[in-house]
């Protein structure tokens, strides 16, 4: 049945297709219609030019300045309250590419921040999020490719702050990523896949967080016609920490069976050998087994399951994404070990996330998709990078177990994004290094966020934010340090222009615990692109 729905589903017109995608659209602003057929638009003009040209290929570049003024009674978030002003510009550039051989999309901006009052030095920022990926020899050889530039608490438990721009707990990680791979059929015997990952992570100003590591693997995927297929892999993976000079590895041999029974599910059991030091001693070889299973059954929904045990702890993935037209869901379980990473950002959902998954059945098409939702979170005066739980260093292999539940409406006039996230981050055996910036043994975290946004006329809207986070962390002499922080956000956003924004903020916060602190700021944010 499942098949017969597939084949009804590939057989449906192309103008069919268009028609239903160009009735969901109609309940969408026109300006952000308009901003996401841009690229299509510019497909079409180069085909009637050359109709040899490949047929897929969209490009948008799109270069902006920012401009914002903030006023703090308390710039500096400390108990001593001393008011200020700052300052920052940040220039900065989107582009989207997708083509036959290359496709990717880049974000960056240059903020520069002068502060007005308080103690803090002129700083200049950096924000960064790309990925893409190439074909460097057709049906052979490939290259994926990823970078980004964040900004976390230096210290997992230190005072938790309103923004990158406030207080003195915040660090800016980059991290990059490259895997070149081999992709090549051996007959009508298997599928060989050889691939190099080079992964880089860097703390500015600091050396806590910083590590480079490799993944070297290569796997084998039976081609036997069938419902049951098999598959062979064999890994090696090193991640060298600075701050601490301990180099992690685990080796891995596998052998797995797929099987396939339907279009809609597949699943697969595997064991085979591991090798590794995470519980930093000498290397511990031990048998390691597992299971997945990934059940789509249909476009709107995704059930992803994972398990797989380890000598130092099992590790496991329970993810669920569902939408429908106006709305989407995601929930997740995942624990595993993490070599270095900010904490957090793979596996927590972004208000960019949740919408980028919502208009997936609106605009099929990745490139026009990331234009609109980036133009729609801008018309809102939303983050697209906003997270419930701030990311921290880590100086060493952890064990990661996060919770997520996300949802997010769209209504006619009315949208609303609600988040809960919890954490535990701890160190990997009993002589294990401290986790974060500290001597703890483990950190939780816990937060949740509630934003509203209503569309006042066709080119103003207010938001209004609650978000809470607590940071507990335990000492290795026992002894539980805290963090927690309230924030409340008001906002006007206006478009005076079809290419600009203007956001209005008004916010309150109570930071407790550590570096307890109370600030209320107003913000004023004018976005120009061109």
């Amino acid at each position: 049945m499942a098949m017969r729905r597939q084949r009804a589903r590939n057989e449906l017109p192309a103008a069919a297709r268009r028609l239903r995608v160009a009735s969901a659209c109609r309940t969408l602003p026109m300006s952000l219609l308009a901003l996401a057929a841009l690229p299509a638009l510019g497909q079409d003009a180069g085909a009637t030019d050359d109709q040899t040209a490949p047929a897929a290929r969209h490009f948008v570049m799109q270069p902006r300045i920012s401009v914002q003024e903030t006023l703090s009674d308390n710039v500096n978030l400390s108990q001593k309250r001393e008011a200020g002003v700052i300052s920052a510009v940040s220039p900065g550039v989107h582009i989207a590419s997708e083509g036959a051989r290359v496709s990717g999309t880049l974000d960056y901006s240059l903020t520069g921040i002068v502060y007005s009052g308080g103690q803090r030095p002129t700083q200049i920022q950096n924000s960064l999020t790309a990925r893409g990926n190439a074909v460097l020899v057709e049906h052979l050889l490939f290259v994926d490719a990823s970078a980004g530039i964040t900004h976390q608490s230096a210290s997992a438990v230190g005072p938790l702050t309103t923004s990158s721009y406030s207080g003195t707990n915040v660090q800016e990680i980059g991290t990059a990523s490259i895997s070149p791979y081999l992709r090549n059929r051996l007959g009508d015997f298997a599928q060989l896949e050889l691939r190099d990952t080079a992964t880089y992570t860097n703390a500015r100003h600091s050396v806590v967080g910083d590590s480079h590591g490799n993944l070297a693997a290569a796997r084998l995927d039976g081609l036997n016609a069938g419902q049951l297929t098999w598959w062979a892999s064999i890994s090696s993976q090193r991640t060298h920490f600075r701050a601490s000079d301990v180099e992690a590895t685990d080796n891995q041999w596998l052998l797995g069976l797929q099987w396939r029974p339907d279009i809609d599910f597949k699943s697969t059991v595997f064991g085979g050998r591991e090798r590794n030091n995470y519980l930093l001693g000498s290397e511990a070889d031990s048998t390691t087994y597992g299971a997945t299973g990934l059940w789509t059954p249909n476009e709107r929904t995704r059930l992803e399951l994972d398990w797989q045990r380890h000598s130092y702890g099992a590790s496991h993935t329970v993810a669920l994404d569902y939408r429908l037209m106006r709305s989407a869901l995601r929930a997740s379980d995942v624990s595993a070990v993490n070599l270095g990473q900010p904490q957090n950002n793979s596996v927590v959902a972004t208000n960019y996330d949740l919408l980028y998954l919502e208009f997936a059945s609106i605009v099929p098409d990745p490139v026009q998709r990331d234009a609109l939702v980036r133009a729609y979170l801008s018309t809102l005066g939303i983050d697209p990078n906003g997270q419930v739980v701030a990311a921290f260093a880590t100086s060493g292999p952890t064990h990661l177990h996060t919770q997520q539940l996300a949802y997010s409406i769209e209504g006619l006039r009315t949208n609303w994004i609600a988040s809960l996230t919890q954490g535990h981050t701890e160190q990997l055996g009993s002589n294990a290094l401290p986790v974060g910036f500290g001597n703890f043994s483990s950190v939780r975290t816990r937060g949740g966020s509630l934003t509203a946004s209503h569309k006042l006329t066709p080119t103003e809207s207010a938001n209004l934010s609650l978000s809470y986070q607590q940071n507990l962390g335990m000492a290795i002499s026992g002894t539980e340090v805290q963090s927690n922080l309230r924030t409340l956000l008001a906002t006007w956003s206006s478009r005076p222009g079809p290419m600009s924004t203007l956001t209005v903020s008004l916010r309150h916060a109570q930071g407790g615990g550590t570096g307890a602190y109370t600030e209320n700021a107003v913000i004023g944010t004018f976005v120009q692109n061109f």
